[in-house]
């Protein structure tokens, strides 16, 4: 069928188990990356447009479209496709797809040997870029303390190693996201167990357990910004079945346009605290995301492009370390521009584009002398321990092909 991946028998084959996850090319793959590379860029700039003037979270962001007045209008405009929570959920839908597949092929393996080299796995490929950035953010923040500079943040060691370990984000706020990630491992493992019992049905049970987590904190262990997130995951992992692969190849041609707009639009169009306009945007993600995986269209021809991939490959050292660049550029435009919340949406575009600018070359940096040494690092090692007998699949955060924040 034109337009589609055509999947035929090109799943995992294992009798035990019932695999149903979807394989799908590596060109398919290369387009998630870059829709998480736009969606790194979506951050950066949610966070620079509300910097100068946090009054727009509350009377802009947080409320529905008909009930902004019209100074505001213009940010909230800006503000549908630059919201930094929606970029968050592809991330975690996309972990959630993404890490389906590297547990799919270790199915043929018992499963506390696969749950051990699971958990290896996101340990080195989450921890070492996080480390790097929090020490950059710590030393930079200590020479500007002996420079005498008071518009860059100052940090104590003891919050360098909260934030460093991803006990708690004190340094780096968005590191929350990040620590999410690490906090659903055991219930992504849960979730396997279950689809190994039953199949399909053991994740919509776990899904169905991620939404009564959302009033039901407790489910989850009240673990810190899991519980409106987790069944995110979940819905990547059933995104992830041959069923919905094939069902997304008979869809309309158009069906990625109204999904993209039902996921940028939709919770700016509802109360934030309404419980059904979060779910409807995460499941419109979800059909986002699958088009993007098992259709060949506009969308993932824009995807695929080199400056997506790019962006897609760096995208996970760009979200952490785009926050040291974005405090120096407030510091910078704090001392030298007077009264820049005057004009908060004007410099806020000004800060984004310059700290995007500064970052991009850093996050290229990281990824090659930091993400990539320590996923050879971890893979040999578990060689060594002998915690897998398959090589080392780097699915996992932003770059192959993608994974969290």
């Amino acid at each position: 069928m034109k337009g589609t991946i055509q999947i035929g028998n090109s799943f995992h084959p294992d009798q035990h188990v019932g695999v149903e996850a979807a394989r799908i090319p590596n060109v398919r793959r290369e387009a998630l990356d870059g829709l998480r590379g736009y969606a790194a860029l979506a951050v950066a700039f949610c966070h620079d447009i509300l910097h100068f003037d946090t009054s727009l979270i509350e009377r802009v962001l947080y409320r529905p479209i008909v009930l902004v007045d019209r100074a505001g209008l213009h940010a909230k405009i800006l503000l549908i496709p630059f919201n930094g929570e929606s970029a968050v959920i592809a991330f975690f839908i996309l972990s959630g797809f993404v890490l389906r597949g590297a547990l799919d092929r270790m199915a043929a393996q018992p499963f506390h040997k696969a749950a051990l080299a699971f958990s290896w796995r996101r340990i080195v490929r989450i921890y070492p870029a996080v480390i790097t950035c929090m020490m950059l953010f710590f030393l930079m923040s200590w020479a500007s303390a002996k420079a005498g500079i008071t518009t860059f943040p100052q940090f104590a060691p003891i919050q360098l190693l909260q934030n460093a370990t991803l006990y708690a984000p004190v340094m780096h706020g968005p590191s929350w996201s990040v620590q999410v990630e690490i906090c659903a491992v055991p219930f992504l493992l849960a979730a396997e167990g279950l689809r190994r019992l039953w199949g399909i049905l053991g994740l919509l049970v776990a899904l169905f357990y991620g939404l009564v987590a959302i009033e039901y904190p407790v489910l989850v262990g009240n673990l810190p910004a899991l519980w409106p997130y987790l069944f995110m995951f979940f819905i990547g992992m059933l995104v992830a079945q041959r069923s919905v692969a094939e069902v997304t190849g008979r869809l309309h041609p158009a069906t990625w346009v109204v999904a993209l707009l039902l996921f940028l639009a939709g919770r700016h169009i509802t109360a934030r605290a309404a419980i059904y306009g979060l779910i409807a945007q995460r499941f419109a993600g979800g059909v986002l995301i699958a088009c993007v995986a098992y259709r060949d269209d506009m969308l993932a021809a824009f995807l695929r492009r080199p400056v997506s991939l790019f962006l897609g490959r760096i995208s996970y050292s760009f979200y952490l370390l785009n926050v040291v660049a974005l405090y120096t550029v407030w510091a910078v435009i704090e001392v030298g521009v007077p009264r820049p919340s005057h004009h908060p949406v004007f410099w806020g575009l000004v800060s984004a584009i310059t700290s995007v600018l500064l970052t991009l070359p850093a996050a290229f940096l990281s990824e090659r002398f930091v993400e990539r040494p320590c996923v050879t690092a971890g893979r040999s090692l578990m060689r060594l321990r002998h915690l897998g007998r398959r090589p080392f699949l780097t699915e996992g955060l932003v770059s192959q092909p993608t994974s969290e924040i």
